[in-house]
């Protein structure tokens, strides 16, 4: 994928136009305009970003033009393309602002400040984030720039977004978290001594059995193979303090997404999934079942359940909770996995019953991000082509570029 210099001229007419554009009305329709229906009829990865950038230009709304923009820069992301992402997510910001909304605002930075430590620019991602002015929302959205920070293995940018949280306790458990994704290099001893030192200060055997699977699986990691079965152990007998079927159910769901992310070895993972399958199933209301599933779904997709992965798609309600599940499940799936697209093309159909386009696409495109982070491009090409909205369909288009 090249879009750098197809992006830059897009950009620049956009720039011109968009002045020019009104910033009242919406459309009457929700059908895709010609620019995306001719592309989704040859796909290319310019023609996708080319129909998503020149969608911007005729859209008329601030907000339109920004959701699109945003996935625009997502795919220069994925290209590699740092610095023309950055000058994009900052373009959407603009055009969020246009809006004059503080509403409008609020809600773009809590998409767009998270993209900007993706594209490398954990600074003005900062700066964004301070202008929240709801404290628990900038929290969130400090948690997720730590996530960002993690996968880009940047330890430093994760302590200096962990350290702006009004709950320091959250960030000591986002640390641990986060610290499993980290490759070993980075598992330097004062920072295991920091880790070490917060799950021996937990009092709840609940929170204690989940920090010391997580040491288990960071001590996995370096090697240290005494340490790790210690640790296991003390776990087991920690475990046993754990009361309540939901509270098993949970932490033992925890304790298998700690191994897994941290890439143990695969007996511990085997065993894990056996308790976590035991107690999950032990779990008897709906809404408590699908957390577990949530949990245990992706484990299974990526470890050879895939069976058992796609029937827990019947505990989820059709529409957003059946998208949301199967989008999880996609980013864990190994590509070329046959029977995904029979299962998005039912979730698909239930989707097209639910009353209100807008919020059939809001469905869609939270599909299609699982889709696409799994690699999966037959069924993601199929999606966006059932999109209705033509800026929807164009920030489908531009989600799916890097996959062409």
């Amino acid at each position: 994928m090249k879009p750098t210099a197809l992006a830059v001229l897009a950009l620049s007419a956009f720039g011109a136009a968009a002045q020019a554009a009104p910033q009242l009305g919406v459309t009457s329709d929700h059908a895709p305009n010609a620019e995306t229906v001719a592309c989704l009829e040859a796909l290319t990865a310019d023609c996708a970003i080319d129909a998503a950038l020149k969608t911007v230009i005729a859209e008329e709304l601030g907000i339109d033009r920004a959701r699109v923009l945003i996935g625009v820069a997502r795919s220069l992301i994925a290209a590699g393309q740092q610095e023309q992402a950055q000058q994009t997510l900052m373009l959407a910001m603009e055009e969020a602002r246009s809006v004059q909304l503080s509403l409008v605002t609020q809600g773009m930075i809590k998409t767009i400040a998270p993209l900007m430590v993706r594209a490398g620019d954990m600074a003005s991602a900062l700066a964004l984030t301070e202008e929240l002015t709801i404290e628990t929302i900038r929290d969130q959205v400090y948690l997720a720039l730590a996530d960002e920070a993690g996968h880009r293995g940047a330890y430093g940018d994760i302590k200096v977004a962990l350290s702006k949280l009004a709950n320091p306790a959250r960030g000591r458990w986002k640390m641990i978290d986060l610290m499993l994704i980290l490759p070993k290099e980075a598992l330097l001893a004062d920072r295991m001594s920091e880790a070490i030192a917060f799950v021996g200060s937990l009092d709840d055997p609940k929170e204690q059995y989940r920090g010391l699977v997580a040491l288990a699986a960071l001590n996995d990691k370096l090697g240290d193979t005494g340490t790790r079965d210690a640790l296991m152990v003390e776990a087991g007998e920690t475990f046993q303090a754990v009361f309540g079927i939901n509270d098993r159910a949970e932490a033992s769901a925890q304790a298998l997404k700690a191994l897994v992310t941290a890439g143990a070895d695969e007996s511990l993972i085997s065993a894990a999934y056996d308790l976590a399958l035991m107690h999950g199933g032990r779990v008897r209301s709906r809404e408590d079942r699908a957390d577990i599933d949530m949990a245990l779904g992706p484990v299974e997709a990526a470890n050879g359940h895939v069976d058992t992965a796609f029937k827990r798609l019947e505990g989820f309600d059709e529409g957003a909770g059946q998208a949301g599940y199967l989008a999880a499940v996609a980013t864990r799936l190994p590509q070329g996995e046959n029977r995904l697209m029979g299962s998005v093309n039912a979730v698909l159909d239930d989707i097209d019953e639910i009353d209100g386009a807008y919020d059939r696409d809001q469905m869609r495109l939270t599909l299609l991000d699982g889709l696409v982070a799994g690699g999966h491009k037959a069924p993601a090409e199929a999606l966006v082509k059932r999109i209705e909205d033509d800026d929807s369909q164009a920030l489908g288009l531009a989600l799916l570029a890097p996959m062409l």
